[in-house]
């Protein structure tokens, strides 16, 4: 069984080097670059891959159409394992299922990948370890050292090693721009009412109420 598995290991990365170092294929991916263009998503007979052009970046060998996710990259599915594939074409966070996920995204800023599992979102790194459990109703990059994450439909901010930095009681909880970020929460004593203000880059302030 090792053997085997050993072997097909053998196969798929023959398969990928043959395809990355071919003479067309590194011409297409200068192109790209040089144009700011994009490699894209072609199926065929049930199997989809990238193309540029007429020349081939990945070969078809997904089961489910890429999903553009709107940031530089594609989500893609092989055979029920995900995977993160950049614009160009090339290989981000690995199809070999090296997570046990639903759904995935990519921390470009961290090079870290979102995942889902079971409706929950959490982080891991690139080799598949779990940083945050599936946890979250969602989660989002804030900086190298924390994510914004919803919670029965309030926001608010984790380390990377799950830590509560802020209570979740924000409405809104905005990029990080110059030390700080915009947020807004119910106020204290008249819910009907909000407050918005600013979180501080440290994490440990929490809004600060504006008039």
């Amino acid at each position: 069984y090792l053997a085997t598995k050993i072997s097909r290991e053998e196969l798929k990365k023959a398969i990928e080097e043959k395809w990355t170092r071919n003479t067309n294929y590194e011409e297409a991916l200068a192109n790209m670059r040089q144009r700011n263009l994009r490699a894209t998503p072609y199926c065929v007979k049930g199997l989809c891959g990238f193309r540029f052009n007429t020349t081939d970046i990945i070969p078809p060998i997904f089961t489910v159409e890429p999903k553009d996710l709107y940031n530089g990259y594609y989500l893609v599915n092989q055979g029920g394992n995900l995977g993160i594939v950049n614009y160009y074409g090339q290989k981000k966070v690995n199809w070999d299922g090296i997570i046990d996920c639903d759904d995935m995204n990519y921390d470009k800023d961290n090079k870290r990948i979102l995942f889902a599992r079971k409706g929950k979102w959490g982080v891991a790194d690139l080799d598949g370890k779990e940083m945050i459990p599936p946890c979250y109703e969602t989660i989002q990059n804030w900086n190298t050292n924390a994510y914004r994450a919803k919670k029965d439909g309030k926001w608010g901010i984790v380390d990377i090693y799950n830590n509560l930095l802020t209570e979740f009681q924000y409405d809104s909880i905005g990029d990080l721009r110059n030390g700080s970020a915009p947020a807004t929460m119910a106020h204290p004593k008249q819910p009907w009412k909000t407050v918005s203000g600013y979180i501080d880059a440290t994490e440990s302030k929490v809004i600060s109420k504006r008039d």
